[in-house]
């Protein structure tokens, strides 16, 4: 039978620290979805996920930065809006789609 590999004596560094978890709240505090954020540091949302489970003050920031984000979102649709009236119609039919959807 093949002999035990001997354990890593270096073990892999972990993506998530200091950096890392800033600039993914800076990422979606401007609009940025998770799996973009995750692609950007080279590693899988569930990485990003498994370290709000680990930490609740990150999970507490990510979830602020998410909110702040689609506040971000918001607003630039708002602005859009006073220029184009194509954007408060896809904005409502997104929305609200229950009233302003498109019947076919």
């Amino acid at each position: 039978p093949p002999s035990p590999q001997p354990p890593n004596p270096m073990p892999r560094p972990r993506i998530m620290n200091e950096i890392t978890r800033a600039i993914t709240c800076d990422l979606l505090a401007h609009g940025a979805t998770l799996n973009f954020v995750a692609h950007f540091l080279g590693c899988s949302k569930r990485t990003i996920q498994a370290e709000a489970r680990r930490d609740p003050e990150f999970r507490a920031d990510l979830e602020r930065a998410d909110t702040e984000g689609a506040i971000t979102v918001l607003r630039q649709f708002h602005e859009a809006s006073r220029k184009n009236w194509r954007a408060s119609k896809w904005f409502l039919q997104e929305r609200f789609p229950e009233r302003f959807a498109r019947r076919r």
